[in-house]
């Protein structure tokens, strides 16, 4: 490895651009000292900003590993910074692997000293070694093609340079330049599984089966990309034939829908990556599970059928379509929104009743003049027809109210059918009783019989809102 070919490398690859503000995150170990070697000697006019991000497992290696990232730092005269991240208290409140919280939380801590100090991209020292291994830990851990097709040179705001240059490469390259470095003793603790893979399994591997494997994993990572690349732009076309997005609002939860007759014409390859975007797109991630019971749903399952995805997404199948809906905003419900019951619960005027169950809250307030400005989670009775208490509970199968503004009755699920309210969001519209007679769906509409007319004298303000982030 020299300046010359690392620097063509920035350019074919459009990774780095001339003038460019680079973070790099610096660990203090080969490759990354390597990087930031190698960064700081192309002639593109750019501004360097190493990054140590400090894991805290380790404190007696952390400290040489900050001492030598700030003699780097200011043996090329540039400014750095040193970040502490809290990756067992992570993995406690998160239930991840130990490797998995430090991941996450160390791009989180980079990305944040992108934005802090502007940069156009992060930059980290992954090296062709590390994409062998990843291979191997993917199909361990089971991956389709777009996993096994391995880390990209770049993906939004990461930059990989090493990703076709061998960790030998870089040793020969400190070597001849005289550049220090650290050795993390956690790279040979063997109950680390990629430690495994680079210490048991890829040596075995070569040794008995293939001396060119990791060539040859290269290589299959470079045609898996090529097919990705291809299939999606397919699946990116039938997305948006057919599936819709919604945007939520106090009275929905729905982000999204499919429709099955365009989804369930599709091959089952292309069904699969669709649904892992779609997914994705809302605020989830997918496992292999998951995927293959949707798709059983959209093909066998009765129409209400309700599964429930990671991150409270839920999905629902309704008639000639698949419909997705966000969690409520406090909760992440498991049980089904479909068997839901509320119970009565007695509520008083100009006080504020919260229904967590529900992510909602109730605020009755009595006053003497007519509403003038509503909003869609308002409705305004007569107070001098309501005997009081009032109470909140689930409508009752089969229930009927009569709809302010319509001749006659309707039974509430068929009222909550023609206003389109997907079934699964119904719970969240119980109904406000007075002496045994349903004066409201809350948040949709009053009873005529309780409805404000010439005679009204005092108005009640009935407001159904999402609960308030202060709760």
């Amino acid at each position: 490895m020299n300046v010359e070919h690392f620097q063509n490398i920035l350019l074919d690859f459009s990774l780095i651009g001339r003038h460019d503000r680079v973070i790099v995150g610096v660990s203090g170990g080969p490759d990354s000292v390597a990087l930031l070697s190698l960064l700081s000697k192309c002639d593109l006019d750019i501004t360097l900003i190493p990054v140590y991000v400090d894991h805290c497992l380790r404190h007696q290696e952390s400290k040489k590993e900050q001492d030598l990232v700030t003699d780097l730092a200011n043996r090329y005269k540039l400014h750095h910074e040193i970040i502490s991240i809290d990756v067992r208290g992570y993995q406690t409140d998160h239930h991840t692997s130990l490797e998995e919280s430090a991941r996450i939380l160390r791009y989180r801590a980079l990305e944040n000293q992108r934005q802090k100090h502007n940069g156009d991209c992060i930059a980290v020292g992954h090296t062709a070694d590390d994409q062998v291994e990843e291979f191997f830990l993917r199909l361990l851990r089971g991956s389709g093609a777009k996993g096994l097709s391995g880390m990209a040179m770049k993906s939004g705001n990461v930059v990989r340079p090493f990703l076709t240059t061998t960790k030998k490469d870089l040793l020969e390259y400190l070597h001849t330049t005289g550049i220090k470095y650290c050795l993390d003793s956690s790279n040979t603790d063997l109950s680390i599984l990629r430690n495994r893979v680079r210490h048991e399994l890829l040596p075995l591997l070569e040794k008995r089966y293939n001396p060119s494997l990791r060539r040859t994993v290269l290589q299959t990572g470079e045609i898996l990309q090529g097919d990705d690349y291809f299939l999606d732009i397919i699946v990116h076309q039938r997305i948006n034939e057919c599936f819709r997005t919604h945007s939520p609002t106090s009275l929905s939860l729905l982000v999204g829908e499919i429709d099955l007759v365009h989804f369930l014409g599709q091959d089952l390859a292309i069904q699969r990556r669709m649904l892992e975007k779609i997914i994705w797109k809302c605020g989830s991630r997918p496992s292999f599970h998951h995927i293959e019971e949707i798709i059983t749903t959209a093909s066998q399952g009765r129409n209400g059928t309700e599964l429930h995805l990671p991150k409270g997404l839920r999905l629902v199948k309704s008639k000639a379509l698949l419909q997705f809906l966000g969690p409520l905003q406090q909760h992440d419900r498991r049980c089904s929104s479909l068997s839901f019951q509320l119970d009565p619960v007695a509520v008083d005027c100009n006080q504020r009743h919260f229904f967590p169950e529900l992510g909602r809250e109730l605020h009755l307030q009595k006053q003497n003049q007519p509403v003038s400005k509503m909003t869609e989670q308002t409705i305004v009775l007569d107070n001098n027809k309501i005997s009081w208490p009032l109470f909140v509970r689930s409508p009752a199968p089969g229930e009927r109210f009569s709809p302010k503004g319509m001749r006659g009755t309707k039974k509430i699920s068929r009222f909550l059918t023609d206003l389109k309210i997907p079934r699964p969001e119904r719970f969240q519209h119980p109904v406000l009783v007075s002496n045994e007679a349903i004066t409201a769906v809350l948040g949709l509409r009053a009873d005529n019989a309780f409805a404000p007319d010439q005679s009204t004298r005092e108005w009640l303000v009935v407001s159904w809102s999402p609960l308030s982030q202060e709760k």
